[in-house]
């Protein structure tokens, strides 16, 4: 039976965020191709991709952000004006 997931306190991110993936993993990291989509569609899609991310967010691309590294989560930075992603989403 599996292990239920330790839940992130409020404000936090998810315990997990910061795991490392397993060993020899080939799991894509980033979407060139997704530049120009809507971003709404472009986290579905990467969600669709990789369902063992634990944040995909779509994040205006002026927004002030942390710059720690975390090997689950995905922003998607995108244009509030157009809701088109205006770079490459990738891990981190």
């Amino acid at each position: 039976m599996a292990q239920p997931q330790p839940a992130a306190a409020p404000g936090q991110p998810h315990p997990d965020i910061y795991a490392e993936p397993a060993v020899g993993s080939v799991a894509k990291v980033e979407w060139p191709e997704l530049v120009g989509a809507d971003v709404d569609a472009a986290v579905a899609a990467i969600e669709r991709e990789r369902p063992d991310l634990l944040l995909v967010r779509p994040t205006a691309h002026d927004s002030i952000v942390s710059m720690d590294y975390a090997v689950r989560r995905v922003r998607v930075f995108f244009d509030p004006a157009t809701r088109r992603v205006v770079r490459p989403p990738h891990v981190g």
